[in-house]
């Protein structure tokens, strides 16, 4: 079954509302640039929401110096989760 990536960002969404130490509703995350960097999240919500995407997804992310902007948008995100799955499963 081939994953969208509105499915994706759907459900990156949802990760996000769950590990926000504050009252927020998925559909008030914007997908868009710097979306979840508007949102103030600190450090520890940020690797939070990185485990929890490894876990739902199967994968390992790899975040340094050079792509660290991934972690800025759910957008970034998604499409990173997308790439991973079909580098390494062939997907």
């Amino acid at each position: 079954m081939t994953t969208t990536k509105t499915e994706v960002e759907a459900k990156v969404k949802e990760i996000v509302a769950s590990i926000a130490d504050f009252e927020l509703e998925a559909t008030a995350i914007d997908s868009g640039k710097d979306g979840l960097k508007k949102l103030g999240l600190n450090s520890l919500a940020l690797i939070r929401i990185m485990v929890e995407i490894e876990k739902e997804y199967e994968i390992e992310m790899n975040i340094d110096e050079e792509n660290d902007y991934i972690m800025n948008s759910v957008c970034d995100l998604a499409e990173y989760i997308l790439s991973w799955e079909s580098d390494n499963l062939g997907l």
